[in-house]
């Protein structure tokens, strides 16, 4: 903003001076002329007068710049009045750490916070009804991409549940967010209860959708996959994720008419755009070590817990019946059975969802 402002003064203070020097030398190259206010109107098509004072090229470049930095000193004065990251619905990257940053995406520009983690597969646009649902009652909302495959991701990069809860903490940090509502999904259920014990100031309420207390970041299928990873790059990466994706959404579906190809595309797209940087992360998921088991200290949640699960226990993505007694630790806490779904509560029931932090909002 001052950058600009000293901008503006030196385009006034050159503008000045240049139309000052023209002005002298026409008078000296065609003798005294009336004042500009004086002279006849221009007529089109018919050249001025000898006496006129034409400005040349320079002069008129100079009056365009005073007019473009002008428009650029209402538009900072604008974006000055806005909070940061809510002058609209937009993706952003938070800086926490010398080479780390994460996507945070953006909806609604007032009202409460909630926090949204997504898990590994999905991502923010598994959200997207939920969000744009809450926006409208009067909620910011801000999904996470904590588990976003990065350009400097690599084998020794720390993917442990316990650092990704404080990523996220380093992150509402930053963009000075308390008391949070958190709606959590599959593996990220797991990193917003460590942050409910690690940061308490940040947590109000955890609306849970098929999220359990996984230990590790790691599962077999991920081990599966990481051996295989060889293989797979040659018959095609994408072609196989993709149909891995597509056939356990549909066995598990409710309603399969959700399930199209923009959505497999969304769904896939960061797991199979640089499938040897996401081998790399695996690696680094199935390497990482949790300080401390998260069970015991599940009790220590002083927060509301509303696990919203659809029982589907055969199918991939609903949280264990194991888990769910874990879970019931949690001073406050209780579970609801969503009917008409399948484990992707938050595609086929978003208000469902809603409803939920609704009413950890009250």
């Amino acid at each position: 903003m001052l950058l600009i402002l000293m901008l503006e003064i030196r385009i006034e203070t050159r503008l000045f001076t240049d139309l000052r020097a023209e002005f002298i030398n026409s008078i000296r190259e065609h003798g005294p002329t009336r004042p500009p206010w004086r002279r006849p109107p221009v007529v089109p098509g018919k050249p001025l007068p000898a006496s006129g004072f034409v400005p040349s090229r320079a002069l008129v470049g100079a009056l365009i710049a005073r007019e473009v930095v002008s428009m650029l000193i209402a538009l900072a004065v604008l974006l000055a009045l806005v909070p940061p990251g809510l002058a609209n619905d937009r993706e952003v990257r938070v800086a926490i750490g010398p080479s780390d940053t994460i996507s945070v995406v953006v909806d609604g520009t007032h009202g409460r916070p909630v926090v949204v983690i997504p898990g590994v597969l999905g991502g923010a646009y598994s959200f997207r009804h939920v969000t744009d649902s809450l926006a409208a009652r009067g909620h910011v909302v801000y999904t996470v991409g904590v588990f976003e495959v990065q350009k400097t991701t690599t084998e020794k990069t720390d993917f442990s549940l316990d650092t990704q809860a404080k990523r996220v903490g380093a992150v509402l940090d930053s963009l000075e967010l308390r008391d949070a509502i958190l709606i959590t999904h599959s593996l990220g259920g797991s990193v917003g209860y460590r942050l409910a014990l690690q940061r308490p100031d940040l947590v109000s309420g955890i609306v849970a959708v098929e999220a359990g207390p996984s230990e590790t970041a790691a599962t077999p299928s991920m081990n599966k996959a990481v051996k295989l990873s060889t293989l797979i790059r040659l018959l095609g990466a994408r072609r196989l994720i993709e149909k891995n994706v597509r056939d356990g959404l549909r066995k598990g579906a409710y309603d399969q008419e959700w399930i199209n190809e923009t959505l497999i595309d969304e769904y896939v797209d960061n797991m199979a755009s640089d499938f040897g940087r996401t081998v790399k992360a695996m690696r680094a998921m199935l390497a990482s070590k949790e300080p401390a088991p998260l069970a015991p200290q599940l009790r220590n949640i002083q927060v509301p817990v509303r696990l919203l699960t659809s029982g589907k226990v055969d199918a991939d993505g609903t949280i264990p019946p194991d888990q769910v007694e874990t879970l019931r630790s949690i001073p406050d806490f209780e579970v609801q059975l969503v009917e008409r779904t399948g484990p992707w509560i938050q595609e086929e029931r978003a208000d469902a969802v809603v409803a939920a932090v609704l009413a950890v909002s009250r």
